[in-house]
C-alpha cells in the first residue's frame, strides 16, 4: 500500500525526492499495453521512492519528483513475464 498525503490526494514521498520534475511512460509487452506495478527507485541508493499500479492502458506518471537519476522497475504480479528494469532515467520538467 502506498502512503497518501493529507486528504488522500497525492502520494507521499520523502522530502529529498520531492520537486517539480516528472517521469512518465507506459507498460507494454510486444507493443500491447498491460496493467503492471511500476516502482520508482533512487538510482544511487536503490531506495524505493514510490510504487504505482498502472491501469489497463499501461500509462503511468510519477509527478513532483526531484531532479535526478532514477531506476524504474516494471513488475508483473501475474508471474507470466519477467520484471523489466530501466536504469539511468532522468526526471524532466
Amino acid at each position: 500500500n502506498m502512503c497518501r498525503g493529507r486528504n488522500n490526494t497525492r502520494p507521499w514521498r520523502l522530502t529529498p525526492f520531492s520537486g517539480n520534475k516528472r517521469i512518465a511512460g507506459s507498460t507494454t509487452s510486444l507493443g500491447v499495453p498491460l496493467a503492471r506495478r511500476v516502482d520508482l527507485l533512487d538510482q544511487k541508493s536503490g531506495q524505493i521512492i514510490e510504487r504505482i499500479n498502472t491501469p489497463k492502458t499501461g500509462e503511468f506518471e510519477f509527478k513532483e519528483i526531484a531532479d535526478g537519476t532514477y531506476s524504474l522497475v516494471g513488475v508483473d504480479n501475474t508471474a507470466e513475464q519477467n520484471s523489466v528494469i530501466f536504469a539511468h532515467v532522468a526526471a524532466v520538467p
